[in-house]
Formats: C-alpha cells, sequence, structure tokens
C-alpha cells in the first residue's frame, strides 16, 4: 500500500530524479509535502525529487511510489510529537509553578507549553535535514511507463 503517481522525468542529479507529476488526490494532505515544489508554469503540476532505482533517463515516463510506512511516520513526526511535547510542557510546566499565585502560574505553565512545543519544531527541523540527506522518506521510481 500507498501512494502511487505517474510522471515525465525532467532532470537526474545523482541517485535522485526530478519528476513533473500531476498533483493528485493525496496532495493536498500529504506529510511529505516538503519534497515537492509547485511548477508557476502549470500549478496543477508538482515536482518531486524521487530515487532513481531503475536508472531512468530524462524525458521518461515513470510510476513512483511512497510507501505507506513512510506516511504513517512522518504525520507521526509532524504532528504527534509536537503534541506530546506542548502536553509535557504543560504538565511540567504547572507541576514547577504550583507554588505560585493563580496568574503568574498560568503564565509559567503557557511559556513552558509553548517553549516545549517550541524545541519539538526545532528538533524535527534538524531530523528532517538529517532524513533528506539520507532520502528517507522519498519515493521511489517503481517501473517505467509508455
Amino acid at each position: 500500500m500507498g501512494i502511487d503517481e505517474t510522471g515525465v522525468v525532467i532532470s537526474i542529479s545523482g541517485e535522485t530524479a526530478l519528476v513533473k507529476v500531476e498533483e493528485g488526490e493525496h496532495c493536498s494532505t500529504c506529510a511529505s509535502q516538503s519534497g515537492c515544489s509547485r511548477d508557476d508554469e502549470t500549478p496543477t503540476q508538482k515536482t518531486v525529487e524521487a530515487i532513481n532505482t531503475l536508472n531512468v533517463q530524462v524525458g521518461q515516463k515513470v510510476k513512483l511510489h511512497l510507501k505507506s510506512t513512510d506516511i504513517v511516520k512522518a504525520s507521526l513526526l509532524m504532528f504527534v510529537l509536537p503534541l506530546t511535547f506542548l502536553l509535557a510542557g504543560a504538565i511540567s510546566g504547572k507541576m514547577f509553578s504550583r507554588h505560585y499565585a493563580e496568574q503568574l502560574s498560568n503564565i509559567i505553565t503557557i511559556v513552558s507549553s509553548l517553549g516545549s512545543m517550541g524545541i519539538a519544531f526545532l528538533g524535527i527541523r534538524v531530523y528532517s535535514g538529517i532524513m533528506g540527506k539520507r532520502k528517507v522518506f522519498y519515493p521511489y521510481i517503481t517501473k517505467t511507463t509508455k
């Protein structure tokens, strides 16, 4: 299972290929949108960087696949981790500030929550940079089509 798209290879760079694909029904909810870029001339098309597993050439029509497990992992990373940090920050902020006045306690809790969530987003940013270099969460070319 996963997402399959068809597109045309527009350039090759090392072990990856840039593939122009029509924007599919999954694009608006995809957690890996940062790996795609819109084409200004044709806004319904996106350029996707994919792992060139078949050694395809520029101009070839190819089928791409993004694994369901990668979609789930990326979604958990982007949505669940920040919420977990937000709640952990709120709980720790409340526990730390319980000896202060109510208004100051609420401010400390809010700052702790938002700070923790900010740390989560910063961690995600660093992690996604590392994973981007390793080509994790990238779609890969499964076959050439006519």
